[in-house]
């Protein structure tokens, strides 16, 4: 992937403890991916790739995790990179 603001192929969103209907993502009708319905838990990340030309989402990825009450800086960044390149691997080629 190459950044391209000006003329994008895919919007990337991404978000934290998310009420997912209030995105009013738009599903397409020949897809078999399914958009959650219900608000995202708050220890939730959530990545969603958007085709720019109809607005339909084309991917979405999904991480739960526990929250800690004193998180460890280290610890989370190593958990947040762990988990996100794991979600991406799952990308179709």
């Amino acid at each position: 992937m190459v950044e391209n603001s000006a003329n994008p192929d895919l919007i990337v969103g991404f978000g934290t403890a998310i009420d997912m209907p209030s995105l009013q993502l738009l599903q397409d009708p020949d897809s078999s991916l399914e958009l959650p319905e219900q608000p995202m838990p708050l220890g939730a990340l959530s990545v969603t790739f958007i085709d720019a030309r109809t607005g339909f989402v084309v991917w979405m990825g999904i991480a739960t995790a526990d929250i800690e009450e004193t998180p460890d800086p280290e610890l989370s960044r190593q958990r947040l990179q762990y988990v996100v390149t794991n979600m991406l691997s799952t990308l179709p080629e």
